[in-house]
């Protein structure tokens, strides 16, 4: 059976039988989670170990964040010292920004979230636009990402990394996963998400890295599809988002689609001159 899956850990009554839903305490470690996606889970597909971001290794990039909820578990990252960028679809089920935690391991904090805000034209049923901004309590002592002013063109080299899940129905990890991947043209990745009978947003970009099998699993939404820049800094050009899941195995071999930011940069810039 194939699946499309939000790549974040939530738990919801309407989406999960009650039995498998557990809510997450806002102040725990990204260690644990019931499991969610965009369609109603099983709990008995075929299942084979990956590492979370299947075929990566330990290590993130400093502005990288684990983000818990009162509902789940995602990544994000840095942008300003008060803001990190997150997936919209990250906040579902979410009601108050004080249920959020933020989490950097690189500068060993742990900070509450004052407010949210989803990006204009954030659609829950197509993923369109799928950005959301937190607004911390305090400033953050990692470095801020930049953000890509372009889309990458394809075969472009990037990253993924996240705080994702070890296979299919095990818990998020408690730290981050990174792997090498390259941009695709959309062209192409529509037409491998056609042979599944489903269509990549209109405001993605994608990525895979077949021979390494190097894929997002769920825990990973919201972190950033990360470039090089020209000075050889990372920058984020796009939001890990939806995945497809053949039999409930992850699949390096199909492209991962990702919101790009370059398209909704005037809104973010606009944040980061408001609160950042």
């Amino acid at each position: 059976m194939k699946r499309i899956l939000a790549l974040n850990f939530l738990a919801a009554a309407m989406l999960v039988p009650a039995s498998l839903a557990q809510a997450a305490s806002p102040n725990a470690s990204p260690s644990s989670a019931s499991v969610h996606g965009t369609s109603k889970v099983h709990m008995h597909g075929t299942t084979k170990v990956h590492n979370d971001i299947a075929g990566g290794a330990v290590g993130s990039v400093p502005g990288v964040v684990a983000i818990a909820t009162s509902s789940g578990y995602c990544t994000g990252a840095v942008i300003a010292p008060r803001i990190v960028l997150t997936a919209a679809h990250c906040l579902a089920g979410v009601t108050k920004a004080s249920t959020i935690r933020v989490r950097f391991d690189h500068a060993h904090q742990n900070l509450g979230v004052s407010r949210y805000y989803t990006a204009p034209g954030f659609s829950p049923a197509t993923h369109n636009n799928d950005a959301a901004v937190l607004i911390l309590k305090s400033s953050s002592k990692e470095p801020a990402l930049e953000v890509a002013r372009a889309e990458p063109a394809a075969g472009t080299g990037a990253r993924i990394t996240g705080f994702g899940q070890h296979t299919y129905t095990s818990a998020v990890a408690s730290v981050a996963y990174y792997a090498n991947t390259t941009i695709q043209s959309f062209a192409s990745c529509q037409a491998t998400w056609a042979q599944f009978d489903s269509a990549v947003p209109s405001s993605d970009i994608c990525a895979e890295n077949a021979a390494y099998n190097a894929t997002l699993t769920r825990g990973d939404s919201g972190g950033p599809l990360l470039v090089r820049t020209g000075s050889g800094k990372w920058s984020i050009a796009g939001i890990n988002d939806l995945v497809v899941i053949p039999n409930d195995v992850y699949n390096g071999a199909i492209p991962q689609a990702f919101g790009r930011v370059d398209s909704i940069r005037p809104w973010i810039e606009g944040k980061i001159a408001q609160f950042g």
